[in-house]
């Protein structure tokens, strides 16, 4: 396979996982085969089990690549703490949030609203700060 056929493949690839993980979750909050659970009054998983498996599995991989690739892995506790901030505000909280709305929601306007995100910072970001004004190449690429 060429250089650009690989391109092309690892951009679908991550269109098809980034596009069904909102149809995945909301499977998992409503409980369909598989992801089954009568404890939980909507039939599914918790929404905590939820965010902790998706987390898990991608631990898992990403560990995975830094053993492989042998990354230097920080171990001064300053360091591990603003990761684990990162951690928390970036990844867990809009998980847990985007799996509980699902309860709520379809898949589908769950997706649509976190796609509004790269909107909602251009202009929150240019009321809050004097140096990130709204530009013509910021509207430009938020459009691409």
């Amino acid at each position: 396979m060429t250089v650009k056929r690989n391109a092309w493949a690892a951009f679908w690839l991550v269109g098809l996982i980034w596009g069904s993980s909102f149809m995945l979750i909301r499977i998992s909050v409503l409980g369909f085969g598989l992801f089954s659970a009568v404890e939980t009054p909507l039939g599914g998983f918790r929404t905590a089990e939820i965010v902790f498996i998706r987390t898990a599995i991608a631990a898992i991989g990403l560990g995975t690549v830094v053993l492989l690739r042998r990354v230097p892995i920080p171990r001064d506790w300053r360091t591990l703490r603003a990761l684990a901030i990162i951690g928390l505000g970036n990844v867990v909280a809009p998980f847990l949030l985007i799996t509980w709305s699902e309860q709520f929601i379809t898949s589908g306007l769950a997706a649509v609203l976190q796609a509004t995100a790269a909107l909602f910072t251009l202009i929150v970001a240019h009321f809050m700060f004097a140096d990130e004004r709204i530009t013509t190449p910021k509207v430009l690429g938020l459009l691409m």
